[in-house]
């Protein structure tokens, strides 16, 4: 790989995280999608996903704790690169 294609990879994986949009992993109806279903760049933003059950009457429910890169950290990557 060259040097410009790390680049650019860098630099759209930093824009990944810094503008990634958490709506995008809910359905209209307010589901959370599946994984396979999320769009590249949401998916490339997400840190970790941890998956938690808890009992709730009738059964159990799954609670998801997801988290997203720094976005701070990518925008001020992002900036201080175009400052160059």
């Amino acid at each position: 790989m060259s040097h410009d294609a790390l680049t650019d990879d860098t630099l759209q994986q930093l824009a990944r995280e810094g503008f990634a949009d958490p709506r995008k992993l809910f359905t209209p109806d307010g589901r959370l999608r599946h994984l396979e279903d999320l769009d590249e760049d949401t998916a490339a933003a997400i840190e970790n996903i941890e998956t938690f059950t808890r009992p709730v009457p009738g059964g159990v429910e799954y609670v998801h704790r997801i988290t997203f890169a720094d976005k701070l950290a990518a925008l001020e990557a992002l900036t201080q690169h175009e400052g160059r």
